[in-house]
């Protein structure tokens, strides 16, 4: 639960899956604030104003700070003007304050009071901007997933150590207890040697994969820094003419997103890993490709990949984005019995804990 005060030391104790636990990173976030007193106010600013970093993350923080949390959204960064207008607009009307806007995260970044920030940008900058924030003095709560590329990852993870900083990336339902409690089942032995985790996240939206977020005849040339976008003078992307749909909806395309991947995999895989204790596996397959949705899109519409692990446990994920008929059941199976995870309790996180042993079972 989220207790009563609040300060820089002290910020949120816990808090419900999904959006809701990307506040808990601001808890430690508070705490490493080197403040004079201990009722001093959290300031924030949130890096990608978009569908996550606005609808999802800022209104949030705004709800929580109405509720007296000692929290302030100060600043904003954004190469889309019309998103930074969004957030001005909101932070205004619902908190009376006027936030500073930025194109570039790094002017952002050079204000020394900011305590914390929100990187909920495309995924392809987000090792970029982590690492920049860090190195600010920053604390961070960065949107899954935390990098591209595996070689991001190792430099995000060594500027984290180095940095004395706090940072936690978000994945939907990581913070529910419900992994807590089958890490105990099988720590104490009650599954016998586990052999397999497989899960699923299968759609069959209108939108088809990937198309969900907008393009709107507002997204132009004059509104949108689209070489800041594509990442050109970082070297993410060759400069190329603006096109809207590239911007609007992104994560079709494999230099700034990895689709099923990186959107939908992330939240089930982090959850089997942190009830069985996994990490990296030291040979992965997998399949899949563009199935169905011929709309020049290159990230796949139907894939499945098996991983084996250095412990002798496999994994197994597959999805379609165009089929939720007969869903593959999320289990983890183990010598002595299999536990298998309730639907429900898989996508709501804490409500599991209303019943303790109500999304868990041993068969």
């Amino acid at each position: 639960m989220i207790q009563p005060e609040i300060s820089r030391r002290n910020f949120v104790k816990g808090t419900t899956a999904g959006v809701a636990a990307s506040v808990a990173t601001l808890k430690n976030a508070a705490s490493s604030v080197r403040a004079a007193g201990s009722n001093e106010r959290l300031r924030i600013g949130v890096i990608g104003a978009g569908n996550r970093g606005f609808n999802a993350l800022t209104k949030r923080l705004v709800g929580l700070r109405k509720k007296g949390r000692n929290i302030d959204l100060v600043s904003v960064a954004d190469v889309y003007s019309v998103h930074r207008q969004r957030f001005v607009d909101y932070i205004k009307e619902q908190t009376g304050l006027t936030p500073k806007t930025y194109v570039d995260h790094q002017e952002l970044l050079a204000q020394k009071d900011i305590d914390a920030v929100v990187i909920a940008t495309p995924d392809h900058w987000h090792a970029k901007i982590t690492i920049d924030a860090l190195k600010a003095g920053k604390d961070v709560y960065c949107e899954k997933p935390m990098t591209h590329t595996v070689a991001q990852a190792k430099q995000v993870v060594n500027t984290w150590k180095s940095s004395g900083r706090i940072l936690q990336v978000g994945v939907q339902s990581s913070s529910s207890p419900v992994w807590d409690m089958a890490r105990e089942m099988i720590t104490s032995g009650k599954l016998g040697k586990i052999v397999q985790f497989q899960t699923e996240c299968f759609r069959n939206g209108r939108m088809g994969m990937s198309r969900h977020n907008k393009i709107t005849k507002e997204m132009t040339p004059k509104t949108v820094d689209f070489k800041r976008f594509l990442g050109v003078e970082e070297g993410f992307h060759e400069e190329v003419p603006f096109d809207r749909e590239i911007f609007g909806q992104w994560r079709c395309y494999w230099a700034f997103g990895y689709g099923m991947y990186s959107d939908l995999f992330v939240h089930r895989v982090t959850g089997m890993l942190k009830a069985t204790g996994l990490r990296s596996p030291g040979r992965v397959v997998g399949g899949g490709g563009i199935f169905m949705e011929y709309d020049n899109r290159e990230v796949t519409d139907v894939a499945s990949i098996i991983a084996d692990y250095h412990e002798a446990v496999q994994g197994v994920v597959s999805s379609t984005m165009v089929s939720e008929v007969l869903k593959l059941n999320h289990l983890i199976r183990g010598h002595f019995g299999t536990l298998l995870f309730d639907k429900p309790c898989f996508l709501n996180g804490p409500k599991a804990s209303r019943s303790r042993w109500g999304c868990l079972w041993c068969v």
